[in-house]
């Protein structure tokens, strides 16, 4: 029933082995995140983005890594959608938060002082209010300023959010925190909607990088993407970023800002911390 009302309801679906076998896989999953919240054996990466023209680290972005006491290592992909379908999400979004403010304050503490932290937020932790009271809550314990820890959301979440959603976020926009649109060109009236979100950067979603190199209707898209953003007054980025040829497409077409493994893969917080020091 639920795989029916999932692929758009109205329809049937008749049920297969697999069905069976993915409902156990995802069972396990959730009864071992539920274990690995209260045995801390999440992890925070953090992927640095680089002004595309001077190639200085500008800020970070943090992702999170799994590191299960069974010792398999799962992919972000496999587990957050899962998480997602659960109460989890909340609580593992809540951990992130607090991570990321923990990380940036020791940073701070260490005299790194211009920089800042970017997490993602999900459709279902952005729908609950209580979100912004985590992120000022994590904010004043660790005596950071809104502008030190920036948010990620992608546009079909701002599409469906609420009013009062919006308003909470224009509060925070308006006391400095860097709000960006992740995964930007696959939602639906962007362009539409665009003048509505308190926003100012856009991620152009890597679809349209991976595709730029062979096709001339990414090249475009990505091309439109950036006037747009700069006649907005945003400031635009290109990720997934792997190849040199990538790389010169977006300094050329004007992306402020690249991130990809072009530069540098997710990594641990002191070796970013011994890269962004020069020690």
């Amino acid at each position: 029933m639920y795989r029916a009302k999932d692929a758009g309801r109205n329809r049937y679906c008749f049920f297969t082995q697999t069905m069976n076998d993915e409902l156990r896989r995802h069972q396990l999953i959730i009864s071992e995140l539920r274990l690995s919240l209260a045995h801390q054996e999440f992890s925070l990466y953090y992927q640095p983005l680089l002004d595309s023209q001077s190639g200085s680290i500008k800020y970070c972005e943090a992702l999170i890594r799994w590191f299960p006491g069974s010792g398999e290592l799962m992919s972000p992909a496999e587990f957050i959608p899962i998480a997602e379908k659960s109460e989890l999400i909340s609580k593992i979004g809540e951990w992130v938060i607090n991570e990321a403010c923990r990380q940036r304050a020791e940073w701070k503490n260490k005299g790194l002082l211009d920089f800042r932290i970017d997490i993602n937020l999900s459709g279902k932790q952005f729908i609950h209010n209580d979100i912004f009271s985590i992120l000022k809550r994590a904010l004043a314990k660790h005596h950071l300023a809104p502008s030190e820890i920036g948010i990620e959301l992608t546009e079909n979440v701002l599409i469906h959010a609420g009013e009062n959603n919006l308003l909470n976020l224009r509060k925070l926009h308006e006391a400095g925190m860097q709000i960006s649109i992740d995964d930007f060109g696959t939602g639906y009236s962007s362009l539409s909607y665009l003048r509505h979100f308190p926003v100012h950067n856009l991620k152009i979603d890597r679809e349209f990088i991976s595709g730029s190199s062979h096709n001339e209707t990414d090249r475009s898209i990505m091309e439109a993407i950036v006037v747009i953003g700069h006649r907005l007054g945003l400031k635009v980025i290109a990720e997934g970023i792997e190849t040199e040829e990538q790389h010169r497409l977006a300094q050329r077409i004007g992306c402020d800002l690249e991130q990809g493994f072009f530069f540098h893969k997710p990594m641990e917080a002191d070796k970013l911390y011994t890269i962004l020091t020069g020690m």
